[in-house]
């Protein structure tokens, strides 16, 4: 999906809404937010938006949280957009706390899904992101 060049502003105040509205004790529909899902994980990917808000991030992660799972029927498609790599590159390269427990439970959505997904996992390094999770001091990562 291509989108043109925006101010970071911008991106960031599109993020924080969309996480916003895909989040709560009542999730939207998954087709009704779909659009919304593939553009936070644009500017999750899209090199061009490195975010730079911690907060935003972590907000986008925890929409990828809600939203990809086996019962929309959308993890190939999140995997195709690049969405598993990025999520394991995040994790293994460093990021905040909760960013890694973002992180971890878009991974466990994906493992819940079909064999090739697991197999894709192991193929982008998720064994390496395991394993440095489990030598972390912080306990809510380990758990």
């Amino acid at each position: 999906m291509q989108h043109p060049q925006l101010p970071e502003s911008m991106v960031q105040n599109a993020c924080w809404a969309i996480s916003n509205f895909c989040r709560g004790r009542v999730l939207p529909d998954y087709p009704k937010v779909a659009k919304a899902l593939r553009y936070i994980c644009c500017v999750l990917i899209d090199a061009d938006h490195i975010l730079t808000d911690e907060k935003i991030l972590t907000d986008c992660l925890y929409v990828l949280t809600h939203h990809i799972n086996v019962r929309n029927n959308n993890l190939e498609e999140m995997e195709q957009m690049g969405v598993l790599k990025y999520v394991i590159n995040l994790g293994k390269r460093g990021c905040t706390q909760g960013q890694l427990v973002a992180c971890l439970r878009v991974l466990g959505n994906f493992a819940g899904g079909p064999t090739a997904l697991s197999d894709s996992m192991i193929s982008h390094g998720v064994l390496d992101l395991f394993n440095l999770t489990l030598k972390s001091s912080s306990k809510s990562v380990r758990c």
